[in-house]
């Protein structure tokens, strides 16, 4: 699978107040970072899939995801946070680690392709624990890519 990460979207320690507040930021990056075109827009998708159905997988991560006709370009927003908050997450456990998936309505099948690697990396505990206890973006960036074929 090709990266789909960019040194610029990790970010540790994050500090945020709650689920919209940590969206905001992150999607603000997004278009900071030219891979959307409608900040608004692809917020508004964003937060109407969670009212939908929680993207808080449980093990404190959380990935909300869009596939959007104002995305630029796949990429992945990866926050650890600097405290866990509140996201209704499936085994009600506050999240702490958020992965936000951004594709194009053209990117369908790679869109899943990144969910299935992700999921490959985060179901190890280990993997989770390495990646929370890594306050370094770029030492967390490689060791991302490090799965990376």
């Amino acid at each position: 699978m090709k990266s789909n990460f960019d040194l610029e979207l990790i970010k540790t320690d994050v500090e945020v107040k709650n689920k919209n507040d940590l969206l905001q930021k992150m999607v603000f990056d997004l278009f900071r970072n030219d891979y959307i075109k409608d900040p608004r827009g692809f917020l508004e998708a964003i937060i109407t899939k969670e009212e939908l159905h929680t993207t808080g997988i449980g093990y404190g991560i959380a990935f909300p995801h869009s596939i959007h006709n104002t995305v630029i370009k796949q990429i992945v927003v990866i926050y650890t946070l600097k405290e866990a908050i509140e996201y209704d997450a499936l085994d009600f456990q506050p999240v702490n680690l958020v992965f936000l998936i951004a594709s194009p309505v053209e990117t369908n099948q790679k869109y899943l392709e990144i969910l299935r690697f992700l999921s490959s990396i985060l179901r190890e505990k280990k993997n989770r624990q390495i990646i929370l206890n890594t306050h370094d973006r770029i030492k967390l960036y490689q060791f991302l890519q490090g799965f990376v074929q």
